[in-house]
């Protein structure tokens, strides 16, 4: 991959040097728990990360530490993704990407890994679904990388988003504006209990891969009760 290639066209002001590709293995840590299902507690004092977006609660913890958890088979394969920063009891067939070096924040890493590896595994497989997920499906990953503080940028786009979901979680439609420099706006409306949310959620990614030089990275928020942000 040329220079060039790792430059992104568009993102936030004041960087301007090339990302860095590197194997998810150069980055972290990769493993998997040692719990069962059945090991869960009501009301039990840590986290549970199991084979599914539920959090169950347990009365021990296996580890404590930030990381980065997808599910390692099963109906959320691909499709659910953690981060922790603390104490945690984990599932035998859930991964935990922890330990991240090289100057790569776990925070960006998970928004990266989350948005990219379902395409990654679906890549690998010729079923519809996928049954399992292989060590060196996420070892052999690629991610791109760039500076720590561009990661922090990043991170904290992708953070507001997530909590604008947290706190609109019941509005039924949100709008995202795309502002180009002159002004022009591309609205994007969706209802937030849809699976196109998760595209508008990405949008800003989106973005950066069609490498549209006539758009700038601005997303203007826009949900009914007229609460605004921008990134």
């Amino acid at each position: 991959m040329s220079e060039n290639e790792r430059k992104p066209s568009i993102r936030f002001a004041g960087f301007d040097d090339a990302w860095e590709q590197r194997k998810a293995k150069e980055i972290c840590s990769i493993s998997t728990g040692k719990s069962n299902t059945q090991d869960r507690v009501e009301d039990g004092k840590y986290p549970f990360f199991v084979r599914s977006p539920i959090i169950e609660r347990s009365n021990r913890y296996l580890f404590d530490e930030e990381a980065v958890l997808t599910v390692g088979d099963g109906v959320g394969t691909g499709k659910v993704y953690h981060y922790v920063n603390g104490k945690y009891d984990l599932h035998q067939r859930v991964y935990r990407m922890f330990d991240f070096r090289n100057k790569v924040s776990a925070k960006y890493f998970y928004h990266y890994f989350s948005n990219h590896f379902y395409s990654r595994v679906m890549a690998m497989t010729a079923k519809t679904s996928v049954d399992s997920v292989r060590y060196e499906m996420i070892s052999e990953m690629d991610i791109m990388v760039s500076s720590e503080r561009e990661q922090d940028n990043i991170s904290s786009l992708f953070d507001n988003l997530d909590n604008l979901i947290t706190l609109h979680q019941r509005e039924p439609f949100l709008n995202i504006q795309i502002i180009s420099p002159e002004s022009e706006r591309i609205t994007i409306s969706t209802s937030l209990f849809s699976s196109s949310w998760m595209i508008c959620k990405y949008v800003f990614c989106v973005v950066v891969i069609l490498e549209c030089p006539n758009l700038r990275a601005t997303l203007a928020i826009d949900t009914p009760a007229n609460n605004n942000s921008e990134a």
